[in-house]
């Protein structure tokens, strides 16, 4: 604890955002004393590891007699002060004094220019000031229920009078006409809060009035509230909010707060003399949630209200900020601590701590300890009211919440025991096996489970995961989410993914088809997050920015943009992972020089992300790189079939992109076979059957269920056509080694869906005939010394069924019939030439065409051909006169 001491009487304080660039970066906080003196600045430095540090500025200014009450700062660093002259002062600080002005002074900031302004006989004093949730906007409270709106500007250096609003009374009586809380002749306006939004885009500030009514009021017109960066031009009234049924015209409120829904003030704190009866008002989220319910007027809006007596006088109420929390407290983890109001009183401070449904849960399973199961009448009004997908979720919350609770403060949640976690289990079993209410085809179980799954990750689902420092080259990356964060939201996802496989018949199991495939995906999605998390935290444990710095500048850049949704769900996301698995596996190998023990330390830590697999991926790429500096062509050798060899083991789990790679280097290094067997291999693992074969004769119907394995095998399928691209290009490869690739391909291929894809590929870039052009050598002897090589054409297996598949087009018949002429299959090649010419063609090219046929029918040499080649010739002849007339003409 630190204890400041002040030589004068202290008349206001405030912890407030220091300005940029005016003290060392460490100080995070000013703190701003008002004595009947005089302003001080102190700054302040708060960190985990240090703790809380003060330090003197030397910063003050004289308080001219005027005792500044209230203080508030700006996340520009500015700060305005109330004084008890009702005007608003400005208190500005500097590094360095001037000639004119010291390093700190205050400037006086009035509504209008009325001369009473300067001699200081205000008519209608300020009261109270607020700022707007992004310090661009100061309001100001009179003490006649006027309210002033003040734009500070974007940059929240300016000071521009907008609006003064003194209608309130008018406006909220002509509301409610026949409300005796808001008559004209009392109404006040006892306090003014500002709104985030969070809360509401269409509302900026609400208003409390002396009788506890709430006027919600909004400082733009015209739609604007659709832009909330839109400068103020007006305040209106958009809504107003009674108090319970019970309060009466002459009740008053004091000391009230209102901040994302939650009211909270004193009632008639003059009635007794020695206690304090506070009231607070928060969303009914039970009725809120109800599913059809629609907002229509402001009757449907319910809220719960409570009374709390307090020993002693009230003199003042604050919430505290230890932690952030949500609006919807139904997603709120459990672990988290429930909103904590302070009330300072003549007796001490008395703690507030606002309890949120899972709180209620949790009294309720404590209070029943073990007999949940014979009380379970005692929880099913808790189930009504806040329904049963609700319900699920919260008891998951309890039961999945991280061990790591402990109670560290006053405000801090107590831990899940054994007790508790059991009896959750047992309202899980019994309670919420109806259909659930937004889709009667799944149950209110399933439902509640993909509620808190979302409830779960969805704080960091849409974030980025990294941040640079800078731009270029020295650029330092650290993770954007907290290790804390990551370890909490982790903690979460194993204890449900534990959860779910030990209990199969509550969350993996169902009778209805739809909703148990439906459970699996969940669970399955639910593993693969947390295993997504644990390697993101290894990698910010082991060293975040060097591993980024290993990966690839255009994967850098992306990784910059990319959130942890697309990195989990989307294929851009999975390429993005492997480069990052890449990238951490290079980082462990360069620490440990041991293929078993960087395999051992990865599998532990992120082993779907970064496993046996990775490491065995990038020894064998490594290795085909070390190629390029082998001594001679027997070790390049030698060390590419090494690392073949080796991929072939994990062809399954190699991406297509890495792949590709891989491929490349084995073709400029001169091994294209290695290439072509590397790629083949990487479809076989993912269709070893062939399943694809039958979903390619079929047509590639679209619901078919292996159009999805036929998918995984097409990226691959590229890869060896991309290759066999180069291999047919002129100049690139030599003859010899085209047809041995080629050989290679398609020797003993059983894959008829990756001939046909290739084959498909080869036709829509013209090159169909290099699929004929396939030579096999056939004999090799010598006579007279000198070597002869005698080539039989052979072509790729499923070529001609794929060729004569129907509907033919041009090129595929035109290539079918060079198939047989190249094959000595005359006759068959003379028929389809004949057909072939007898589409619409040019006459030019059916001259030829019908040539060709008249070649191939005059090799048909077997006598029992004879006949039907010497019909076919003339029909060949009678065409093909025709033509050349229909050629003349058309010359």
């Amino acid at each position: 604890m630190t204890v400041h001491v002040e030589d004068d009487d202290i008349v206001g304080v405030a912890f407030v955002p220091p300005k940029e660039g005016i003290f060392a970066p460490e100080i995070n906080h000013l703190l701003i004393i008002s004595t009947v003196k005089e302003v001080k600045i102190i700054a302040v430095s708060y960190s985990v590891s240090s703790g809380f540090k003060v330090f003197k500025t030397d910063m003050s200014t004289n308080t001219s007699g005027i005792n500044m009450k209230t203080i508030v700062g700006t996340k520009f660093g500015r700060v305005f002060m109330l004084g008890t002259d009702g005007n608003v002062w400005d208190l500005d600080y500097r590094r360095e004094e001037t000639w004119f002005s010291g390093r700190c002074s205050k400037r006086l900031h009035t509504v209008g220019k009325d001369i009473l302004f300067l001699i200081q006989t205000t008519r209608d004093p300020i009261t109270q000031i607020a700022l707007s949730e992004t310090g661009n906007v100061l309001y100001q409270l009179t003490e006649n229920s006027h309210i002033h709106v003040t734009y500070l500007g974007v940059d929240g250096q300016s000071y521009k009078d907008v609006f003064t609003y003194k209608e309130a009374a008018e406006r909220a009586n002509d509301s409610l006409r026949t409300s005796k809380l808001l008559d004209p002749r009392t109404f006040k306006i006892v306090s003014i809060n500002p709104t985030s939004s969070a809360e509401s885009k269409l509302y900026h500030l609400v208003a409390i009035t002396s009788t506890g009514c709430r006027l919600y009021l909004s400082h733009h017109k015209d739609n604007q509230h659709l832009k909330q960066d839109e400068a103020p031009n007006t305040l209106t009234l958009s809504h107003v909010r009674h108090p319970d049924e019970s309060t009466l015209p002459t009740d008053v409120f004091s000391h009230t707060l209102y901040k994302d829904g939650l009211f909270v003030g004193v009632k008639n704190q003059s009635q007794k003399p020695n206690e304090d009866n506070i009231v607070t008002y928060s969303p009914d989220l039970g009725s809120l949630t109800k599913p059809n319910v629609i907002m229509t007027n402001a009757a449907a809006y319910k809220e719960f209200d409570n009374s709390l007596k307090v020993p002693g006088k009230i003199i003042a109420i604050v919430e505290g900020t230890t932690s952030p929390h949500r609006i919807n407290e139904l997603s709120t983890p459990y672990e988290t601590p429930g909103r904590t109001l302070f009330a300072l009183t003549t007796y001490g401070i008395a703690v507030l701590i606002k309890q949120r449904p899972i709180d209620m849960l949790y009294r309720l399973l404590n209070s029943t300890n073990r007999d949940t199961a014979i009380r379970l009448q005692d929880y099913q009004s808790f189930f009504d009211h806040f329904g049963c997908i609700n319900g699920v979720s919260l008891c998951l919350g309890l039961i999945c919440s991280p061990s790591s609770i402990t109670n560290t403060g006053i405000n801090s949640v107590e831990p899940v025991t054994d007790v508790i976690t059991s009896s959750a289990k047992v309202l899980l079993e019994t309670m919420c096996q109806t259909a659930s209410d937004l889709n009667p085809q799944y149950s209110s179980r399933h439902d509640g489970l993909a509620l808190f799954v979302y409830r779960v990750i969805n704080s960091i689902w849409t974030k980025t995961l990294v941040k640079a420092s800078t731009n270029d080259a020295n650029a330092v990356y650290t993770s954007t989410l907290s290790s804390a964060e990551l370890q909490n939201t982790q903690q979460i996802l194993k204890k449900l993914n534990t959860l779910m496989k030990e209990n199969p018949n509550l969350f993996l199991r169902s009778a209805y088809k739809e909703e148990e495939e439906s459970l699996k995906n969940m669970n399955e999605l639910v593993a693969y997050m947390a295993e997504g998390l644990s390697f993101i935290e290894y990698m910010i444990k082991t060293g975040l920015s060097t591993i980024v710095k290993g990966m690839k500048s255009e994967s850098q850049d992306r990784l910059k943009t990319i959130t942890l949704k697309d990195l989990l769900t989307t294929t851009d996301g999975r390429k993005l992972a492997n480069d990052l698995s890449y990238a951490l596996v290079d980082y462990t190998f360069s620490k440990y020089d041991n293929t078993g023990y960087v395999i051992d330390v990865l599998t532990q830590y992120c082993k779907s992300f970064c496993g046996a697999n990775d490491v065995l991926l990038y020894k064998a790429t490594k290795q085909i790189y070390a190629a390029r500096s082998a001594t001679n062509t027997s070790q390049a050798r030698a060390i590419l079939t090494e690392s073949l060899s080796l991929l072939k083991k994990i062809a399954l789990h190699i991406p297509a992109d890495k792949a590709a790679e891989i491929v490349d280097d084995f073709f400029y290094q001169g091994y294209p076979v290695y290439g072509i067997e590397l790629a083949l291999s990487c479809t076989e693992a993912r269709d070893p059957y062939h399943a694809t074969n039958a979903f390619v004769e079929l047509g590639c119907p679209a619901n078919d269920v292996r159009a999805k394995t036929f998918k995984s095998k097409q990226p691959f399928y590229d890869i060896v056509f991309n290759l066999l691209d180069k291999v047919v290009a002129p100049g690139l490869v030599k003859p010899d080694s085209r047809r041995e690739v080629f050989r290679s391909t398609f020797s003993g291929c059983k894959d008829q869906a990756f001939a046909y894809y290739v084959f498909e590929k080869f036709i829509e870039k013209g090159l169909g005939l290099e699929l004929i052009k396939v030579k096999k050598k056939k004999k090799n002897y010598k006579k007279k010394k000198v070597i002869l090589i005698i080539y039989k054409q052979e072509s790729p297996p499923y070529l001609h069924e794929f060729l004569s598949r129907t509907p033919f087009d041009y090129e595929r018949a035109n290539l079918l019939a060079t198939y047989y002429k190249i094959n000595e299959r005359y006759e068959e090649a003379a028929i389809t030439y004949f057909n072939l010419a007898r589409e619409t063609i040019d006459p030019s090219r059916r001259t030829e065409i019908l040539l060709e046929a008249s070649t191939c029918a005059r090799c048909v040499t077997a006598p029992a051909k004879q006949y039907d080649m010497f019909h076919l010739t003339e029909a060949i002849n009678q065409n093909l006169e025709e033509a050349r007339g229909q050629n003349i003409s058309t010359q």
